[in-house]
């Protein structure tokens, strides 16, 4: 495609390119510009995934002087001025996947000269999936309505800089941990009153949880609602502040790890919020679908 076909060089829409040596220094040299060869000979790409290591990140986006207008972006980011210049290069980009960097590697903070994304890199950028790092850097003065949060959130403040987006939040996906009891309070009392902004735009939320507090690490959702105490384990105190998201259509609720969602259908029929819809109907009256922890209610 490079060098004897080149006609080749019009089809590829879509590319994922893994170098990651496990050994950390051994990258040959010759293995970058050959890389680098191929990115500039695909002019319809509209989707790259990039994994690579820090060093060899930062060779292919320097200069960055690419044929192709991508939509749609996954890899790593390097958190500084070189990286924004990239992007700066693919103003067509929609949508952005940013892994976690290696902490051995990369930094915890951006290193550009400012604070958030200039509005004029990434004008169309509407979905982000990253942790909170990357989304307080992306999300101001954006036009971004559909976030995915990777890791556990280590505060709801990110909430403030989604919150400065150009558009209405319309899905949100976040992790957060529990460390008070009961479990729903850190809930209903932080994390929903924090997202006022998109009560009346968010159409579907899901919040995965991961308990800490030694009475909340039983990774069992059976376990976990029964140490509430009372006959609606929390549900109905969620149920009832759920109202104030007046346009949610989904809501998801389960442990970041699915494989402990173990309620059986006996205990489920005890419980109102885990057998009837229209409890959820009640309060929420936008709401079609409920999913708690793997068991799904429908309208």
């Amino acid at each position: 495609m490079v060098t004897g076909r080149p006609i080749l060089r019009e089809y590829p829409t879509s590319l994922h390119i893994i170098h990651w040596p496990f050994v950390r220094d051994s990258d040959p040299a010759y293995l970058r510009p050959a890389i680098k060869q191929i990115l500039m000979n695909v002019p319809n790409l509209d989707h790259l995934r990039l994994a690579t290591r820090e060093s060899m990140t930062r060779y292919l986006i320097e200069d960055p002087r690419y044929p192709f207008r991508l939509r749609q972006l996954e890899m790593t980011p390097t958190r500084e001025t070189i990286f924004v210049e990239f992007l700066r290069s693919q103003p067509e980009i929609e949508d952005v996947s940013f892994w976690t960097q290696d902490k051995l590697e990369g930094s915890s903070r951006w290193r550009a000269d400012t604070t958030s994304l200039q509005p004029d890199i990434l004008p169309k950028l509407r979905s982000i999936k990253s942790d909170e790092t990357d989304i307080s850097f992306l999300v101001p003065d954006h036009p971004v309505a559909n976030l995915t949060l990777f890791e556990v959130l280590r505060s709801v403040q990110v909430h403030k800089e989604i919150g400065k987006s150009l558009v209405p939040l319309k899905r949100l996906t976040e992790h957060i941990e529990l460390r008070e009891q009961p479990w729903d309070s850190e809930i209903v009392s932080k994390c929903f009153p924090s997202l006022d902004f998109c009560w009346g735009s968010l159409s579907s939320y899901s919040l995965q949880l991961t308990p800490r507090s030694p009475e909340l690490d039983d990774h069992s959702a059976l376990s976990f609602l029964k140490q509430r105490g009372t006959r609606w384990h929390g549900l109905e105190v969620l149920r009832k502040k759920l109202s104030a998201f007046t346009a949610l259509r989904k809501f998801n609720l389960s442990f970041y790890y699915h494989k402990y969602h173990d309620l059986t259908p006996e205990f489920c029929q005890t419980v109102p919020e885990l057998s009837r819809f229209d409890v959820w109907e009640e309060s929420c009256p936008s709401l079609e679908e409920v999913t708690l922890f793997g068991v799904t209610l429908i309208r």
